[in-house]
């Protein structure tokens, strides 16, 4: 019965994470567009998330953990160098080719829980899967890809992302979701903060409504993705990160002026039939291990 809740309840949780995510990037790409420094942004993003876990932190008279100390160094690693990757990507190629380029990790990841954890892929996820890769394709035909420095942080930040999904869901089995978020801000804090020093500048007051937006939503969607996380499997989950997609292409179009075409229409519409797919595939698992009365 507690298996069956946990895997109903991951879905809305892993939607939740895919709609902070995605005011996350836009909100990030505002930032850049109006002349902000990546480096003040990581650092103000990492500052932010702490201050809002410090009362938690006193309370529970926080220390870094001693177990699971390896899977928290390669999750904080690939977070720190997936992050700087990020934002340089943002800052050279379009916001959209960052998107498409970057939604390969759930390919990956999903792999890697088939290798690491042993889940099962069933017919469902792997259609799911084809149709999002298809889909993304079409929302994408013929972006250019002409910026070297942008393309191969594109391509680093996806395989950080994917070690961090990875390495996030072998801790979400043996931590709170608090003790692994504010272990991973304390790691990567100090990083960025050197960085800051180095390369960056202090933001003006016209810039912290963006910020703080950035830094909140940042928060609740890792949030809601280790709690999606520890109730339900990577294989199953990941295809509704494709949601993200859509919504980063319409922030494009209402935010930075791009064009509303076929290929957008027809990819915003196999991305969402996959996540049906997805969705329907995870209610016929879950009800058949629903428990009889």
């Amino acid at each position: 019965m507690i298996n069956y809740i946990n895997q109903v309840s991951a879905v809305p949780l892993m939607l939740c994470s895919t709609v902070c995510q995605a005011i996350f990037v836009i909100t990030v790409k505002q930032l850049l567009a109006q002349g902000l420094l990546p480096a003040t942004i990581l650092m103000v993003r990492s500052l932010v998330c702490i201050l809002i876990f410090a009362p938690w932190m006193i309370r529970q008279k926080y220390l870094p953990p001693v177990s699971n100390l390896k899977i928290h160094i390669v999750r904080s690693t690939a977070f720190l160098v997936g992050g700087i990757a990020l934002l340089t990507s943002l800052n050279n190629i379009p916001m959209t080719t960052v998107i498409a380029i970057t939604y390969t990790s759930p390919v990956f990841v999903c792999i890697g829980a088939v290798v690491m954890f042993k889940e099962k892929i069933s017919v469902h996820g792997i259609i799911a899967l084809m149709i999002s890769i298809i889909g993304v394709n079409m929302l994408f035909t013929g972006e250019m890809l002409i910026n070297t420095v942008g393309l191969i942080s594109a391509i680093t930040a996806t395989l950080m992302l994917t070690v961090a999904q990875i390495s996030l869901k072998c801790l979400s089995q043996k931590e709170t979701k608090t003790q692994i978020f504010v272990t991973q801000l304390c790691f990567t804090l100090p990083f960025f903060l050197t960085i800051f020093v180095l390369f960056g500048e202090p933001p003006t007051i016209t810039h912290i409504p963006l910020l703080l937006l950035m830094s909140f939503s940042f928060t609740l969607g890792q949030i809601f993705l280790i709690m999606a996380l520890s109730r339900g499997d990577l294989n199953r989950l990941m295809p509704l990160d494709s949601i993200r997609l859509i919504l980063v292409a319409l922030g494009g179009v209402y935010l930075f002026g791009d064009d509303i075409n076929a290929q957008l229409i027809c990819g915003s519409i196999l991305v969402v039939a996959a996540s049906i797919i997805t969705l329907q595939g995870k209610h016929k698992s879950v009800s058949n291990n629903k428990p009889s009365s």
